[in-house]
């Protein structure tokens, strides 16, 4: 619970960081909060390791995603838009011997955007970008449920640090609101290799966002 309070106040400065960067220099830029839908296909081959026995399936979780971007203007109706996002990320493994394993990673993504206007026009106002994205994980929690027991697990030994990818998504801008759904696709393997794993383990995250700009 502790790690999760700091996580989130790590999360609120960040925002607060890019909203003041934003209202201090001739940049657009807001805040952005929603719903993650995330999972890691194959995590099993990692985290059967951690916990010491087999699961047959995985399945994706739900958590929340927040924080703050600022767009430059490039040219024509283009854009830049660095972001710094929190964003709860995990999946959730049924146990071939009964019961669940349930792993929640907090990691603060930093995607850098190519922003694309498709006209000019206020009464159309969508968009769509895509670039790369940088994910840092800032921590990691674990729990086992069993007709026996229900224990914590420490999986932060299992998972690296550095989760590399690439986001694609599009949304809809009125004045100062917008709404908007992305796809994030992990490019790099997140397991540890101190856990031997045949295939690489890879975040995958979609997620909807409202938000608004603050100037």
């Amino acid at each position: 619970m502790r790690r999760s309070r700091r996580v989130w106040i790590l999360g609120v400065v960040v925002c607060m960081g890019i909203a003041e960067s934003a209202g201090a220099q001739n940049f657009n830029g807001g805040v952005k909060a929603g719903i993650a839908v995330t999972g890691v296909p194959l995590a099993g081959e990692v985290f059967d390791q951690v916990v010491g026995q087999t699961s047959r399936d995985s399945s994706s979780k739900v958590g929340l995603t927040g924080g703050g971007y600022i767009t430059f203007p490039l040219v024509n109706r283009f854009s830049f838009q660095p972001e710094a996002l929190f964003v709860m990320k995990g999946v959730k493994l049924s146990e071939t011997a009964g019961g669940t394993f349930s792993a929640r990673l907090h990691y603060l993504d930093v995607p850098l955007l190519v922003r694309f206007r498709p006209t000019a026009s206020s009464e159309r106002p969508a968009y769509v970008f895509a670039g790369p994205n940088f994910g840092i994980k800032l921590g990691s929690s674990a729990k086992l449920e069993t007709a026996a027991q229900t224990a914590d697990i420490d999986i932060d030994a299992a998972l690296k640090t550095l989760d590399l990818g690439f986001v694609f998504g599009g949304g809809i801008e009125r004045k100062r609101y917008l709404v908007e759904a992305r796809f994030t696709v992990g490019a790099t393997d997140i397991g540890a290799a101190s856990f031997p794993h045949p295939d690489a383990l890879r975040n995958r995250t979609f997620s909807v966002m409202a938000g608004f700009k603050l100037r």
